[in-house]
């Protein structure tokens, strides 16, 4: 499992990083040492001038899973962005068993 926030003593871990816009799909492979860290690394490409697809809005659920395993996080970007504002990391993201 994946801590929610920052830990160094944690290896990075490949993740999958997604979320709806309409009836479509949108995802970014990515790896880090937390939720809130993959998260926040696609929250970056997902803004940026490369990404070609829609943005996520603050109320967006992005949706991290990693690979190789089943569980799933759910936490919004206006989450991300708070503790990514915030020295007081809360462990804050729903873990989805599919």
């Amino acid at each position: 499992m994946l801590p929610f926030t920052d830990n160094a003593s944690v290896p990075s871990k490949t993740a999958v990083v997604s979320f709806q816009a309409g009836s479509d799909g949108y995802s970014f492979v990515t790896e880090g040492t937390s939720v809130c860290h993959v998260a926040s690394i696609a929250l970056e490409r997902f803004n940026s001038d490369w990404w070609k697809g829609p943005r996520p809005t603050p109320e967006t659920v992005l949706y991290v899973s990693l690979v190789g395993h089943d569980h799933r996080y759910r936490v919004t970007v206006e989450r991300v962005r708070a503790l990514n504002s915030s020295s007081r990391l809360l462990p804050t993201a729903t873990v989805l068993n599919p």
